[in-house]
């Protein structure tokens, strides 16, 4: 008789402050597959970023945390997100240099995330970077440093915590949301822990069932169509509900042949590495 075993993928998304020795233990007897945990530079810039409210840091505490987690959690996936805008884009490969030579033997994966402009009233002496800029950083990062980040469009159709039916946002008193850009706006409060039921059913269909990028006629014509996941759906539902005018577009839609060259020489190199 064959037995189907179903395998659950948990994964969860922290600041990494409060993750202790006790919930390091915790999770290495209920496994996760990915644990995501934000560092914005090195010592000096993510304390000034994200520091305590007495004004005292929290980069060393959260490194210490994730030493202790790795003892305990071998089989885990640590991602380490660092939000980059003009302000410390010159810090990632500080922060990477510094948490590949300490964790070199772990699963770890360190990749920047750039930060958008939500409220679409960015000034021209924005810190936000602009696509030009995020490119000119990706592609530098592999070119003088060999670090090949995100250089090839695959498919990417696993969407966010605002499209999948079975991820939600914890607030602070317990609340839930679908999206980050919803946390702290009482009207997008879908449900709370204490409670068997969730409400605003209206937020969840939009989130979950509303326009995509099957119906959006640019998205259809585009070559990169439906690889891209057609952008946040968030953003989306700005433009068509409150008429602003956010991007949608994957940073690769009008330089796809020079991440495709690049991904060809990553690829080629790591093989003549494993080779030797």
């Amino acid at each position: 008789q064959e037995t189907t075993v179903q395998l659950r993928r948990h994964s969860i998304i922290t600041n990494g402050y409060l993750l202790d020795e006790k919930k390091s233990k915790y999770f290495s007897q209920h496994p996760l597959n990915l644990i995501q945990i934000t560092i914005d530079g090195d010592r000096e810039t993510h304390d000034q970023r994200r520091g305590l409210i007495n004004g005292g840091g929290t980069f060393d505490t959260i490194i210490e945390n994730i030493d202790t987690f790795f003892k305990f959690n071998k089989r885990t996936n640590v991602s380490i997100r660092m939000n980059i805008d003009s302000t410390n884009i010159t810090k990632f490969i500080l922060l990477h240099n510094l948490l590949t030579d300490k964790w070199k033997d772990e699963n770890l994966n360190i990749y920047p995330a750039f930060v958008s402009d939500r409220s679409e009233k960015c000034s021209n002496n924005c810190a936000i970077l602009d696509i030009e800029k995020q490119n000119k950083f990706i592609f530098e990062m592999y070119e003088k440093h060999g670090i090949a980040i995100n250089l090839y469009p695959e498919l990417q159709l696993s969407g966010c915590s605002a499209t999948n039916v079975n991820s939600y946002l914890v607030g602070p008193k317990g609340e839930l949301y679908k999206c980050w850009n919803d946390i702290g706006i009482e009207d997008k409060v879908i449900g709370n822990l204490n409670t068997e039921k969730l409400n605003n059913q209206h937020i969840l269909a939009q989130y979950l069932v509303g326009p995509s990028m099957f119906e959006d006629q640019k998205c259809i014509a585009c070559e990169l169509f439906p690889v891209c996941d057609g952008g946040c759906q968030w953003m989306r539902l700005k433009n068509i509900n409150e008429a602003t005018n956010f991007n949608l577009c994957s940073n690769k839609k009008n330089y796809l042949t020079k991440f495709l060259e690049l991904h060809y020489l990553s690829r080629k190199n790591k093989a003549m590495l494993n080779s030797k």
